[in-house]
């Protein structure tokens, strides 16, 4: 959120660029801890913040004007996400698909990405139909 906060802003060639270098760089990164078998999970990289500085500084200046429900949208991903993550485990648990949506990453990811957007689409789509109150003031 940090990261976020800050707003560093570079041109669009030069946030693109370090973005595609930075994910080249994490890419590398991951490979090679994964062939040392030292990584306990699949998420925790030393160069993930400098690939968000660098995506969230094209994404600042990509933005050609604010669309509130893309904030809402995405607000509800970013607090739903944990919650998928607990939610597709304990439910490859039960249902005995451990295999292929925990142990497997891409699965995992897969599964957790859609479950996330889903629940948020959902709750987007209820709050957004739900009508609104007006106050009875004078």
């Amino acid at each position: 959120m940090l990261l976020g906060a800050a707003g560093v802003r570079w041109s669009v060639r030069t946030s693109a660029a370090g973005l595609c270098a930075a994910f080249a760089a994490m890419t590398a990164e991951g490979l090679w801890l994964h062939g040392l078998q030292v990584q306990r999970h699949d998420s925790m990289y030393m160069l993930l913040p400098l690939v968000m500085v660098c995506l969230f500084s094209l994404l600042l200046g990509l933005n050609r004007g604010e669309r509130r429900s893309c904030r809402k949208l995405s607000s509800l991903i970013y607090v739903l996400h944990p919650w998928c993550i607990v939610l597709v485990r304990g439910g490859a648990e039960v249902l005995g698909l451990e295999g292929p949506l925990v142990e497997n990453s891409m699965g995992h990811f897969l599964a957790v990405l859609a479950s996330s957007a889903a629940a948020s689409w959902a709750l987007w789509l209820a709050w957004s139909r739900r009508p609104l109150k007006r106050s009875n003031k004078g």
